[in-house]
């Protein structure tokens, strides 16, 4: 869906920002050559790269000439000003397994934490082992399945459009796309801790029902809802900070037309 998505942030942008031709041939050169290069290097080593890899090199190289021709021709101040389109479309390259492997045990663990927190703070006899815990009648562990990876990249998209659409500031961006990993291990490790909870108090049936299998997206839109009120929350700090400004700005141009003024007058 990235490319279907970027030609939507593609036309919206046309109408919001106006697009000045810029031509920036040198920027746009290297970075045809880059993307010429990664499909040289996928072709070439098509037979040792593992079917993730190729992929990986050959989507990665088209995006890559996606975005030199567009810096060709209308230049990099209007990539910097309507490049979002283009810098999004690079979520339709597909990470190989050996580069996804680290934010998925990341989550896990985060998970295995929360989730022993909770256990904690409800004083439930729980015996942890890394990532695997023991309750009266029930052994579990925090599997890979358990990661909630798709959540993750659902919960990244979102917040780059939202980060997009309703923040300014640039490191507000960026902070609110690494909250997704603190977001998803806090739902993530609720999840586990509610459905141990139930199956070792209430009913072993829960480990196996609907709730474990398919209530994903219930602890998604509690992440959802927390990704909001966070945007919310920057949004509300970035208008402080210019209602602060403000008055700053307007005590300082008040100055200025002062001196402006007995400059003036001594002049006269």
């Amino acid at each position: 869906m990235a490319p279907l998505m970027g030609l939507a942030l593609l036309y919206w942008e046309r109408k919001r920002v106006p697009l000045t031709l810029h031509n920036s041939p040198g920027v746009g050169a290297l970075v045809l050559l880059t993307g010429i290069n990664l499909t040289g290097l996928a072709v070439g080593y098509s037979t040792r790269l593992s079917q993730d890899g190729y992929l990986f090199l050959r989507i990665l190289s088209v995006v890559t000439l996606w975005i030199g021709g567009f810096v060709l021709y209308y230049g990099t101040p209007a990539f910097r000003d309507r490049g979002f389109p283009l810098r999004f479309s690079l979520l339709m390259v597909p990470l190989p397994h050996s580069l996804m492997h680290k934010p998925i045990e990341v989550i896990r663990h985060g998970s295995a934490e929360v989730a022993s927190l909770f256990f904690k703070l409800t004083d439930v006899p729980v015996f942890r082992d890394g990532l695997r815990f023991s309750l009266p009648g029930l052994d579990m562990e925090v599997a890979t399945q358990c990661s909630g990876i798709h959540s993750s990249l659902a919960l990244f998209v979102l917040s780059l459009l939202l980060g997009h659409f309703y923040l300014k500031s640039g490191w507000k961006k960026i902070a609110l796309s690494l909250s997704v990993f603190p977001i998803i291990s806090f739902t993530n490790g609720f999840r586990i801790f509610a459905i141990s909870w139930l199956s070792a108090y209430v009913d072993m049936s829960f480990m196996k029902g609907d709730l474990h299998r398919k209530g994903g997206i219930l602890f998604f839109l509690l992440g959802l809802m927390l990704l909001a009120a966070l945007v919310q929350l920057l949004r509300i700090c970035e208008r402080g900070k210019q209602n602060v400004a403000g008055p700053n700005d307007d005590m300082n141009g008040s100055l200025s037309h002062t001196g402006e003024a007995k400059s003036a007058r001594q002049a006269y």
